[in-house]
């Protein structure tokens, strides 16, 4: 049977069993606590937003390349690149050429300019 990792808490006292005199539970000393890892929803949301700005863009403009698409979203050119390329794997966006400029992807024709800024799908 395995350890309790808190005395005082396992079978044994649960069972009736002499334990801890003070009653009270004792962790473990060379146990640690791990904090469970926050999320992290703001950057979730901001490479969303990112990469619905990529999509603006190139609906906007029609084509850009990685150098112009981080100097529009404010980002570094690895960051651009990523975003692009996820886009890419999606079909939503395309590469005109060996290491050429991006437009929408066959998976997008459909996206058709609103507005300034603004795009919509197709009905």
């Amino acid at each position: 049977m395995a350890p309790s990792l808190v005395e005082g808490t396992g079978p044994e006292a649960r069972a009736g069993l002499p334990g801890r005199p003070s009653g009270k539970p004792r962790v473990m000393a060379h146990l640690k606590a791990v904090p469970d890892p926050e999320p992290k929803p703001a950057a979730l949301i901001q490479s969303v937003d990112r990469a619905i700005s990529v999509l603006e863009l190139l609906a906007k403009q029609g084509r850009a390349g990685i150098t112009e698409i981080a100097e529009e979203l404010g980002v570094h050119k690895s960051t651009a690149s990523r975003l692009v390329s996820v886009l890419e794997n999606r079909g939503l966006v395309e590469q005109l050429g060996e290491r050429g400029k991006y437009a929408l992807g066959f998976a997008s024709p459909g996206w058709r300019r609103r507005g300034p800024g603004g795009w919509t799908s197709p009905s």
